[in-house]
């Protein structure tokens, strides 16, 4: 079946193109009651990406947990 239409994204990514696996990990993602200043968000974009691609080192580990919350 071809796509017809292709316009839903999920965290800037087309949803079309998210891994499985990525769409939990994405679903599973928590904002804190607090309000993020983009230069955090920017950071947990940034380091969900290297989890995919790599292993975080202990302080990116810790980084990446403490924006999680």
């Amino acid at each position: 079946m071809a796509e017809r239409f292709h316009i839903a994204e999920w965290y800037g990514h087309p949803y079309m193109d998210i891994a499985p696996i990525d769409r939990v990990r994405l679903a599973q993602h928590r904002v804190g009651a607090h309000t993020m200043k983009k230069a955090d968000t920017k950071r947990l974009a940034a380091l969900q990406e290297k989890v995919v691609g790599a292993q975080l080192t202990p302080r990116e580990q810790d980084r990446l947990d403490v924006l999680m919350r």
